[in-house]
């Protein structure tokens, strides 16, 4: 009969276990899913940057070339 109360008091404590298992696997899917968002964020504005950077090399490109032919036009 005691070994029937040890099982069962560690079947009991391993069902609580798994329980509290449970209870982490939610919050440590939400934390994981938390720390995506600023990581997408620093790539997006990483890129954001980028094009900007793109567009800014762009701009001066064309200026310099119309600064060239307005000197060659005077």
């Amino acid at each position: 009969m005691e070994m029937y109360n040890v099982a069962q008091q560690e079947a009991i404590a391993a069902k609580m276990k798994v329980q509290e298992i449970d209870q982490w696997k939610p919050n440590e899917a939400m934390e994981n899913e938390e720390a995506k968002i600023p990581e997408e964020t620093a790539l997006a504005t990483v890129q954001m940057e980028k094009q900007n950077s793109n567009i800014a090399i762009e701009a001066s490109q064309v200026a310099a070339r119309l600064a060239g032919e307005e000197k060659n036009f005077r």
